[in-house]
């Protein structure tokens, strides 16, 4: 499974237009507080639009670049919807920016970045990418015959007029736009409805909040890529910066207590005591449903120990580099957090994730069956002549 690929498609659109009104809910961690990051608008960002090194000697005229053709003028169109060029700016833009970003000093387009691709080439790539996703989403929906929630477009159309007072006015609110990459407030409209159909597909198909899917899907899905969940009890070779001469020992006087209580209905509470008062893991009290993991996630002997046990079993001790366990293997929860994805900083469910990637291998075969048409605009982009770098 291609976790980057997976969790940046639905969302990465609705991010684009979420910087605007700085309501991103994917700032947030597992406990509902935000984490610590520069804003995507903020002074030192690619998207600015300002200088980011004042030593600079030029730059791009991203005004002139954004007049080159007509905003409306047909860029890519698949099965009658199309995306025009304020839309496919907008992805350069960003790109482009990205780039200036690493380059204060500008870049040759014509230079090889790789074996037969020149920075024009990668550039272009990436922002197409985005724009054949949105057109495959709008195929998508097309089939499932989903047409567009006039009330979620009512509501944002609010939230645009409360954006625009929040900013004092309208002339400031399409600066912030022009600033971010927009080409107005009516292409911003635009954008969002596009931008929308992958939440009202995902909504569609597996209801509000991703709850719509079947325990049998999920659990069928768990099996399938080797989920497991367990709690443990860590004591560490190393306590407080000493080896823990009596750590095999400790354990060993820990696994007593457990075996004393194994076949009590309270057990998994009586063990989830002992792992507050003993265990040495911080990360259990990040995980209080115990780790929900596939194999690879977890240290070879942690992994190969819980895959011997059914749920409701514990283990012996387990020695690893990082000390002796007691492991507890559990029911999987399908409401817990995969430890692989909570440490690349995504906080999906496996309920949630188990969707997601239902839904990416559906955005997959939409992809490949519909058909893309490129304009001869499109055909004649010359970066060298609409993203010159101009000498100050």
């Amino acid at each position: 499974m291609n976790i980057k690929k997976l969790l940046a498609l639905p969302l990465c659109f609705l991010l684009l237009f979420a910087i605007v009104s700085g309501c991103s809910g994917a700032d947030t961690d597992p406990n509902g507080d935000p984490l610590e990051s520069e804003s995507p608008g903020g002074e030192n960002s690619p998207g600015a639009g300002g200088d980011l090194d004042p030593s600079n000697t030029g730059g791009i005229d991203f005004d002139f670049a954004r007049s080159f053709f007509a905003p409306d003028t047909v860029m890519i169109s698949a099965d009658g919807v199309f995306v025009t060029w304020s839309e496919l700016y907008l992805f350069l833009f960003r790109e482009i920016s990205g780039v200036l970003y690493y380059f204060p000093d500008g870049v040759d387009w014509s230079e090889e970045y790789l074996p037969e691709t020149t920075f024009a080439d990668l550039i272009l790539e990436a922002a197409v990418e985005p724009a054949l996703s949105l057109l495959s989403y709008a195929y998508g929906a097309k089939l499932l015959g989903l047409d567009q929630n006039s009330q979620s477009l009512d509501d944002f159309l609010a939230e645009i007029d409360e954006m625009i007072a929040d900013y004092g006015g309208v002339e400031v609110f399409e600066q912030v736009l022009h600033d971010n990459g927009f080409m107005s407030v009516e292409a911003y409209i635009e954008f969002a409805k596009l931008a929308m159909l992958p939440d009202l597909l995902l909504t569609h198909l597996y209801g509000e909040d991703l709850m719509g899917l079947s325990d049998d899907s999920i659990a069928e899905f768990a099996e399938r890529e080797g989920f497991m969940q367990a709690k443990h009890i860590l004591v560490s070779h190393i306590s407080d910066g000493v080896e823990n001469e009596h750590a095999l020992e400790d354990s060993e006087a820990i696994l007593a207590l457990l075996k004393d209580r194994e076949n009590d209905d309270d057990f998994v509470d009586y063990f989830s005591e002992l792992v507050a008062e003993y265990s040495e893991d911080p990360g259990s009290f990040s995980f209080p449903d115990g780790y929900l993991f596939v194999f690879e996630d977890m240290v070879p002997e942690f992994s190969e120990a819980c895959s011997n046990l059914n749920a409701g079993e514990i283990s012996g001790i387990v020695e690893t580099s990082y000390g002796f366990h007691i492991i507890l293997r559990l029911p999987i929860n399908y409401d817990s957090i995969p430890a692989g994805l909570a440490s690349m900083g995504e906080y999906y469910t496996l309920r949630e994730y188990v969707a997601l990637v239902d839904f990416d291998e559906l955005a997959y075969e939409w992809r490949n069956a519909v058909t893309f048409e490129f304009s001869s605009q499109f055909e004649s982009i010359d970066f060298s002549e609409i993203f010159a770098w101009r000498e100050q």
